[in-house]
């Protein structure tokens, strides 16, 4: 027997899409734990089974980013036209997401130093790795999308964080204080 989900997470970009009573009424339930998130830029996997309400262009576009992260989720409903509410989709997610790609280690150093002296003088960081002063939020994992990095060329590292308890406040990294 499958889990019965316990959370639903909508899409808030550029809003979300359904109110907490259209969510009562379409998914039969009041007690859902419910998340918000902006699917173009970040992902949320809250734990257990639930559902993910998306905006029906961005659920269905696989090239895109909120595509790239249904892997493991069913479409339950598509609603195309506009109505009381915008086109949106409902995709259930019955199991953890595969995070087995994500690389656990790495090393930490100033924005200046050179890549060599990163890797040989850098402290050796291994995941998960705490953010006490953010939270409750630890560091799972990280991707990137290359095996080398020249000078002038661009790179997409894409992090993946944990809660392990409510934050008092909405949990969030500015990139900019991350690296240079």
């Amino acid at each position: 027997m499958e889990p019965a989900p316990a959370w639903v997470a909508q899409c808030a970009a550029p809003a979300a899409p359904l109110d907490e009573v259209a969510l009562a009424e379409g998914l039969g339930r009041a007690d859902l734990r419910q998340v918000y998130f902006d699917c173009s830029t970040s992902w949320i996997f809250p734990q257990g089974a639930g559902w993910y309400v998306l905006p029906f262009a961005a659920a269905h576009d696989p090239a895109g980013f909120a595509g790239q992260q249904l892997a493991g989720s069913a479409l339950v409903f598509d609603q195309r036209q506009t109505f009381d509410y915008p086109p949106f989709s409902i995709l259930l997610r019955q199991s953890p997401p595969d995070l087995t790609h994500l690389v656990t280690s790495g090393r930490a150093a100033p924005g200046d130093w050179l890549p060599a002296q990163a890797e040989s003088q850098g402290a050796l960081l291994n995941a998960p790795i705490s953010f006490a002063q953010r939270g409750a939020l630890d560091l799972i994992g990280y991707t990137f999308d290359r095996l080398s990095l020249f000078a002038g060329r661009n790179a997409d590292v894409g992090d993946v964080f944990g809660a392990s308890s409510r934050p008092a406040h909405a949990a969030s990294l500015d990139p900019g204080t991350c690296a240079q």
